[in-house]
């Protein structure tokens, strides 16, 4: 077996397992969101206006594999950049900010939780399609081989890095102590963030990406024209010389 492939079975094998047990940590929900507790004491009004927000709709959407270009769309709009950035985020909901859970659950520090945990869901390779850490994200399945199918296409492996470097640790602790959730988050499930950042900006990973393997076969290729074209010249050397001697 030619030395260069078994390293690469081996890096694989090695990602796979990183990838499995990390990706898994992050992933996992280590917080519960009570939605009878959040929802107890709302007024139908609030309920209503919540319901047919444009905000709610656009900009806090549950993505889905059936929606996921819709909404993905949506949290890049103006409106919802707008909402993601301002400061009083309640002005938007009038009726719904004299609850004091609805103050709790749109202070900044929580609207931009989920403007992370939305942009991760939404990254997109080179062809337009989700990236395999995105979508093991929407689909809450079996992480296995998320991180090197990621690590094939260079734009989900840089956009993907983006994307964990701006989640802030205080987003998490946010989210925790919010009075309607339960559980904590696990110290290894934060620090799995900086492991699976420092995975994706290795060479092992880089040297994984299609576009890389694309200029490597035509390294290769240019190396074997350029080989022919001397062999060829030194073929025709050799018959100049014969002819020229004989």
């Amino acid at each position: 077996m030619n030395i260069n492939n078994l390293y690469i079975i081996l890096l694989i094998s090695i990602i796979s397992r990183v990838n499995s047990t990390n990706i898994s940590k992050l992933l996992k929900r280590n917080v519960e969101f009570d939605v009878d507790t959040y929802y107890d004491n709302l007024s139908e009004e609030c309920i209503e206006e919540d319901q047919n927000s444009e905000i709610s709709n656009n900009c806090m959407p549950a993505i889905t594999l059936s929606n996921y270009k819709e909404k993905c769309a949506s949290i890049k709009s103006e409106l919802c950049q707008t909402f993601y950035n301002d400061p009083n985020p309640l002005k938007y909901y009038p009726i719904c900010s004299q609850f004091p859970q609805y103050k709790e659950y749109l202070q900044p520090s929580i609207i931009n939780f989920f403007k992370q945990s939305f942009e991760l869901e939404c990254l997109t390779d080179e062809n337009d399609n989700l990236c395999p850490y995105s979508l093991s994200k929407i689909i809450k399945g079996d992480h296995s081989g998320v991180l090197e199918d990621n690590c094939k296409s260079k734009k989900c492996t840089e956009s993907t890095i983006k994307s964990l470097k701006n989640i802030n640790i205080d987003q998490f602790a946010a989210y925790e102590n919010l009075s309607f959730t339960s559980g904590s988050f696990s110290y290894e499930t934060l620090t799995s963030i900086n492991s699976l950042i420092s995975i994706m900006e290795s060479d092992e990973c880089k040297s994984m990406h299609s576009n890389n393997n694309n200029n490597n076969n035509n390294n290769n290729n240019t190396s074997n024209a350029k080989s022919i074209k001397i062999n060829n010249n030194i073929l025709l050397i050799m018959l100049i010389l014969l002819i020229f001697f004989y």
